[in-house]
């Protein structure tokens, strides 16, 4: 067809569409035009633009447009958008599609996850809905794994080349960055200007900031894998451009300062273990250095172990009330008595409840979403969901459907592993940000989870996306 009559016949259909915007609303024409611009620079940039339009997206899962009962998260849009694109790249002949090997797994756990929600949920749609958003997250992983991996099919032009996974880990650090520092500014907003940007008020009349993100929890795991992965890529910055150190600082600097501002307990020992592991695997590269200092380290430790033993000497360490301090020392005191604590204390109970019922449907679960269909908090009348990641899972879908995932889980990490013992420089670094981010996820996701949610099976795409060359290189 001629171009002129095609744009002939789309400014023809655009006038009706033009003549209900403006009968809406003039919001509804700004939206209209926003979004008719957004398209047009992503079509300019494609296929480079499609990393950036996920990420940005899954920064901003706070937002979403409710239809017939489900919930439209910008996440599920940008995929809609940048699928179809990849697809028609495809298609056409101008990109490789690659199926990773976590991919066999993950449909396992879907395919469990659907025969469960059908034959055991006791509200079967709901189940079914809850499900279409687990084949919707799965997608955005293979997606992200497929436009990150750099690699164009057989005889594409350069201009098909999209960033690799290295480009995507300076996109990903310095959107996360963004998102941190929205989540700090909404922080500080309510107090000075009582804007509201994103905060939850809490029962005491405090308030815990969450930014871009659905709740603070999510802010602080989200806050958490973005400083873990702009950690070991800091520590390569003299080596690196300008745009990487500013994008692996700030990514750093403000991942955790969100990560502190968002109270999650959960998320700072997930840091906590994760840098555990990065000092670890630095000590083994650094073994002289490491022993000097776990030697220093020793001595002070003796030195305040001596202190607190001798009683003469108590005078000289302050006195410090956490509990009577601000809200990030009163929930540091809390550590001190989580047996008392009344989240530990409801998760505790829904978890011991969870293991009880689950056996009734021991090798594919009860269904995806099962449990908040039917049971309510212990302490509060709204429906309940199980707080941690594995523990959901052997719920929804079983024996079998947690193995499934698990094996996802374990290939992705011994994959990645195996790259990251192989690489070197910026390569390597970005493979153990990416491990690292996982790891701490996962940790944080024992009492908070958000596997629904897009930006965690982005980092594992990315993962699959940074070692599959050097992989396939090595074999």
């Amino acid at each position: 067809m001629h171009p002129p009559l095609v744009y002939a016949l789309l400014a023809l259909a655009s006038l009706p569409v033009a003549l209900l915007l403006t009968w809406l609303g003039p919001m509804w024409v700004l939206a209209a035009a926003l979004a008719g611009l957004g398209l047009i620079v992503v079509l300019l940039t494609w296929p480079a633009s499609g990393l950036w339009v996920i990420i940005l997206a899954a920064g901003a899962n706070r937002y979403e447009l409710t239809i017939g009962g489900f919930s439209l998260y910008a996440e599920y849009l940008a995929l809609a958008l940048v699928g179809t694109l990849l697809a028609v790249d495809v298609v056409a002949g101008r990109r490789r599609w690659r199926w990773p090997l976590t991919g066999w797994p993950l449909l396992a756990w879907l395919v469990i996850g659907l025969a469960a929600s059908l034959m055991h949920a006791p509200n079967v749609t709901n189940s079914l809905a809850l499900w279409t958003k687990l084949v919707l997250v799965v997608t955005i992983y293979l997606v992200t794994a497929n436009l990150a991996s750099a690699e164009p099919a057989p005889g594409a032009p350069g201009r098909w080349r999209n960033l690799d996974a290295n480009q995507a880990a300076w996109v990903q650090m310095l959107i996360g960055a963004g998102v941190a520092a929205f989540g700090l500014l909404s922080a500080v907003a309510w107090p000075l200007l009582h804007l509201n940007l994103g905060v939850v008020f809490k029962t005491d009349g405090g308030f815990v900031p969450t930014g871009s993100q659905w709740e603070p929890n999510i802010y602080g795991s989200y806050c958490l894998a973005v400083a873990l992965l702009a950690l070991p890529i800091s520590l390569l910055a003299e080596r690196l451009p300008w745009r990487w150190r500013l994008a692996a600082w700030a990514a750093l600097t403000l991942g955790l300062g969100g990560l502190v501002a968002s109270l999650t307990r959960t998320a700072w020992l997930g840091f906590a273990l994760a840098g555990s592991l990065a000092l670890i695997a630095w000590a083994w590269r650094h073994p002289r250095t490491a022993l000097v200092a776990g030697a220093g380290l020793g001595l002070v430790g003796l030195c305040l172990v001596a202190l607190f033993g001798w009683s003469d000497l108590r005078f000289l360490v302050p006195q410090v009330d956490l509990s009577s301090g601000g809200a990030l020392a009163q929930r540091l005191a809390t550590f001190g008595n989580l047996a008392d604590d009344g989240n530990v204390w409801v998760r505790g109970q829904i978890l011991r409840h969870a293991l009880s019922v689950w056996p009734q449907h021991p090798w594919i679960g009860w269904g995806i979403g099962a449990y908040s269909q039917v049971y309510y908090y212990p302490n509060a009348n709204t429906t309940s969901w199980i707080p941690s990641l594995f523990i959901h899972q052997l719920y929804n879908t079983g024996i079998l459907g947690l193995g499934a995932f698990v094996l996802a889980l374990a290939l992705a990490g011994w994959r990645g592993f195996q790259a990251w013992r192989q690489a070197h420089g910026l390569p390597r670094a970005v493979l153990g940000g990416l491990l690292l981010a996982l790891v701490g996820l996962l940790a944080a996701f024992q009492a908070t989870e958000a596997s629904w949610l897009a930006y965690f099976w982005i980092y594992l795409g990315l993962l699959e996306a940074a070692a599959a060359p050097i992989l396939e290189r090595a074999a």
